[in-house]
């Protein structure tokens, strides 16, 4: 049986290098919110369900129906905190998750993913001999591996994720050179320029 999973905008980031809510930005491709624009993205992947990732003093966007909002266990956690919220409210096998400020995210790479997953077995692609977390799916049995790891203190994805693909609970996949763009980082506003400039020309 082919498993199921459940989807996570994470958007509780404070946006420091940002200097306004990236989650508030204009998508230039589609003239929507990030927000808009990454919630249509996972629904069009058809979860059965999905969670907003906010931080506790956030205030949650008028998203509509059938999203549920999960908060940050920890303030200041980053994506770690996200992720693990999410993990321990997840009741389908995987967690398809997507950073809001990957604004050039297409399906493709995340059918990708999905299709190589099993219930047990999430999957993370590599480029340059580092993880893309911000797109990737895990599996529901990780979310004791997630809190445990939140708890001592740990906040590096790259180092939680080495050990799950050392235990064979991740896959990882090196990155196509056709969904290279779609992993591009909008976080700073220079980011922001360039990826509004390209839709520009």
């Amino acid at each position: 049986m082919k498993p199921t999973f459940s989807a996570v905008l994470l958007m509780g980031g404070r946006s420091r290098r940002m200097g306004v809510d990236k989650a508030l930005l204009t998508d230039p491709a589609t003239r929507l919110t990030a927000w808009e624009r990454q919630a249509a993205l996972l629904e069009s992947l058809g979860p059965r369900h999905r969670f907003l990732s906010l931080r506790k003093d956030q205030d949650c966007p008028a998203i509509g129906a059938g999203w549920q909002e999960v908060m940050d266990p920890i303030d200041d956690a980053g994506p770690m905190g996200g992720i693990c919220a999410s993990l321990a409210e997840l009741s389908d096998d995987l967690l398809l998750v997507l950073a809001i400020d990957l604004l050039a995210m297409t399906a493709s790479p995340l059918r990708a993913l999905l299709d190589c997953c099993s219930r047990d077995r999430g999957a993370v692609y590599t480029k340059d001999g580092f993880y893309e977390p911000l797109a990737a799916i895990y599996p529901k049995s990780l979310a004791s591996s997630a809190e445990e790891f939140l708890l001592q203190g740990g906040r590096r994805l790259q180092t939680w994720i080495g050990h799950l693909v050392e235990s064979g609970h991740m896959r990882d996949m090196p990155l196509p050179a056709s969904y290279s763009d779609a992993f591009t980082n909008v976080n700073d506003r220079d980011a922001y320029v360039n990826l509004s400039s390209s839709h520009e020309r």
